[in-house]
């Protein structure tokens, strides 16, 4: 297996880390591609699904699973982190608009990086039937989050599919909301920051969980990413 032959090696050890919320139809597609490029470990944290999500992860002997009812997704990428077992950890959606293969391309990297974002905004970027109007938010949240110099160090603040050293992650996430990365990149202006491209696909089941609550969020966590000391 992919990961494993590398980690044979002594070079790294990877923990793929997934929220989910009512993602049983998309979970069975996405724990086979990860399986197929040798995942190190799979921690999977839920927070309260009724689908039978939970029921399925149940079953997957190979899944660490951790259950919650806060529906908060930083607060879950902490749980996640600290189940996790190895040095690195990547964070993905739970729903295939992140794809798995994208993580053979963070591989290399890691060997010189700290912290390594899948972006859909350098050569061999995209998104995938993305309306014009959440085309032109998310490119109009990048470039505010961009005047932030610790923040421009990558091309997509605004990913949520990354790579990290786990010793890089803030103890305390404090937003609540989607963007963690934001939060890393201001807690750490001396990593080393790498980006890889790939193609945000268009989500094949279940419902999207952005909202105009979340388009605040983020425009209060830039607000605040400018008037605070950090």
């Amino acid at each position: 297996m992919f990961f494993k032959t590398f980690y044979s090696y002594g070079l790294v050890g990877v923990s793929v880390i997934i929220p989910t919320l009512n993602e049983r139809e998309t979970l069975p597609e996405l724990l086979k591609e990860l399986r197929a490029i040798g995942i190190d470990e799979i921690v999977v944290v839920d927070d309260g699904s009724d689908d039978g999500t939970v029921e399925f992860l149940l079953a997957q002997p190979d899944v660490r699973l951790v259950r919650r009812w806060q529906r908060d997704f930083s607060s879950a990428f902490l749980a996640g982190v600290q189940a996790a077992s190895h040095e690195w950890v990547v964070l993905m959606d739970a729903d295939l608009q992140h794809p798995p293969e994208v993580i053979k391309r963070m591989l290399p990297k890691m060997k010189d990086c700290d912290l390594i974002v899948a972006s859909r905004y350098v050569p061999g970027g995209a998104v995938s039937n993305w309306s014009i109007f959440r085309l032109f938010l998310s490119k109009v949240a990048v470039f505010l989050f961009r005047l932030i110099p610790t923040i421009a160090r990558t091309t997509d603040p605004m990913s949520g599919f990354f790579a990290v050293k786990k010793r890089f992650v803030p103890p305390n996430l404090h937003h609540r909301g989607f963007k963690v990365l934001v939060e890393i990149l201001r807690a750490n202006p001396d990593i080393k920051v790498c980006d890889v491209p790939y193609v945000f696909l268009e989500r094949r089941a279940g419902k999207s969980k952005i909202s105009v609550a979340l388009v605040l969020v983020i425009l209060l966590q830039f607000l605040e990413c400018v008037f605070s000391k950090k």
